[in-house]
């Protein structure tokens, strides 16, 4: 009896973590594209089913976070999305993805145009090596908000958020920058560039970043603290499935000694 009720726990227990890890990546409320770049054939193919295909230009697959990333060579590798292009920036969203670089500087994701100061980007460097700023086109020049150094060539979860004149960045699920333009009584102007990664969608042949990209997602709203901590954490299907096989064999030994 007591070897049933602790097998039959144990199965509990592996249940309670397959849905956990399951909610972990399962945000859909509001989600507008996600690219896991999973797919060998069709990489820039839009998960969410809204039909977001971005263009994987010169990117090449590589290990990721889970499953398969994007390896950028700094030269002229890019994805482009069809997404915030013709000014259409949102005044509510979220920009979240895993990435990882050993670069100085460098250019995340965005849209900024530096030609007419327009736009708003998460920057590597710019006005300081090594630390990741948002940066946001004001029309005569941008304003800037400094977050952490970074360019150790790890695995990072950055998200950005933005909520009319308030902009936050989230650094591996921490608070780590904000910029209110309101508080500076400007406005930001948007440019008509696309969303664009690993490359500064307003240079030609350069402002490219070499490094490594994964688990992209848009959302149509202000994702919470707490709703951004459960996109950082990363799910351990290798040591799930050893501990799943672990305690199978434990069970079967437990049920074969019983018999015996």
């Amino acid at each position: 009896m007591k070897t049933q009720w602790i097998y039959g726990a144990g199965w509990l227990a592996i249940l309670m973590l397959a849905m956990a890890n399951v909610s972990m990546a399962d945000l859909s409320d509001g989600l507008v594209a996600r690219w896991s770049f999973d797919s060998y054939a069709d990489p820039g193919h839009d998960d969410s089913g809204n039909g977001y295909d971005a263009t994987v230009n010169g990117a090449t697959p590589a290990q990721g976070i889970w499953g398969n990333a994007l390896s950028f060579d700094g030269v002229d590798d890019e994805v482009v999305t069809p997404l915030f292009s013709g000014g259409s920036t949102p005044d509510a969203f979220t920009a979240t993805c895993w990435f990882k670089s050993d670069e100085s500087n460098g250019y995340l994701f965005g849209k900024y145009d530096d030609s007419t100061d327009t736009g708003w980007g998460v920057v590597l460097g710019s006005a300081v090596a090594d630390r990741f700023q948002i940066i946001v086109g004001v029309g005569d020049g941008d304003r800037t908000s400094l977050g952490t150094f970074v360019n150790d060539g790890a695995w990072h979860h950055l998200a950005l958020t933005r909520d009319g004149d308030l902009w936050d960045m989230y650094f591996d699920a921490v608070h780590d920058a904000s910029l209110d333009l309101e508080m500076l009584a400007v406005d930001m102007l948007d440019s008509d560039l696309a969303l664009t990664f690993m490359q500064r969608a307003d240079y030609f042949t350069a402002g490219f970043t070499s490094g490594y990209l994964d688990e992209v997602r848009i959302y149509d709203r202000v994702l919470s603290s707490a709703e951004i901590e459960r996109l950082s954490v990363v799910p351990a299907p290798g040591a799930f499935l050893l501990g799943t096989i672990g305690f199978l064999y434990s069970g079967w030994r437990l049920r074969r000694r019983k018999a015996h």
